[in-house]
């Protein structure tokens, strides 16, 4: 019979894949209103456009800490030490995200759904240093994943690509003090939505692999 820790551990694998799945969706959808930004004369930083791109963009990045909470167990049985380090950094970087995002719906009618960039002149070295511990934390992940076992060290590389798009952004808040410009915006977007979805789908397609793999090797299942 299947064990209750596989049974856990795939349900968990279930709720990561879908919550990257999810939130590189919703960042891919920030990306196209960059993009159209970018390549039209159309002004996409106010208006419906912006409350868009802000939803979306602060969305992915709630999901995206729900993937990686999610992905945690695996990678704490397999390196214990970065995994745990990751978690303690990610913390004040996930509750700041989170405060944000209910700020900005609380203060909707005022703001407009502003997206992150539009908020950072007015706090741009506290953004600048929990985008930077959130950076060093998916890093953290990504090297543990490297020293685990399939599934989990399929997830290494697209999560160092995850950590290199945080740092793209710490970099543009410390280069770019007073607003940061629309195609550093779209560069980290891009960097950030497409390994989500990467892993996501492989996520989806281990999880599946190894039920299927569970049940075959116990005929009692």
């Amino acid at each position: 019979m299947v064990s209750v820790n596989t049974l856990s551990q795939g349900a968990l694998d279930d709720w990561s894949a879908r919550a990257f799945l999810l939130g590189g969706g919703l960042l891919a959808v920030a990306l196209g209103i960059d993009g159209v930004h970018l390549v039209t004369a159309i002004d996409t930083q106010q208006g419906v456009l912006v409350g868009v791109e802000g939803f979306a963009g602060f969305g992915g990045v709630v999901l995206s800490i729900l993937g990686l909470a999610c992905v945690y167990p695996r990678l704490a049985d397999a390196a214990p030490r970065l995994s745990r380090l990751g978690a303690a950094l990610a913390v004040l970087p996930a509750a700041f995200f989170l405060a944000l995002l209910l700020g900005c719906s609380v203060l909707a009618p005022q703001l407009g759904f502003p997206s992150l960039k539009t908020l950072v002149p007015s706090f741009t070295l506290v953004t600048a240093a929990i985008v930077g511990l959130f950076t060093v934390a998916v890093a953290a992940f990504g090297v543990a994943s490297l020293q685990s076992a399939a599934p989990p060290r399929m997830l290494g590389a697209p999560l160092l690509v995850v950590a290199g798009s945080w740092g793209v952004l710490f970099a543009a808040l410390l280069g770019y003090p007073d607003g940061i410009p629309v195609w550093v915006t779209f560069v980290q977007t891009a960097l950030l939505a497409a390994p989500l979805l990467w892993v996501g789908h492989r996520l989806r397609t281990a999880s599946t692999g190894d039920e299927l793999a569970a049940v075959a090797a116990d005929p009692v299942a």
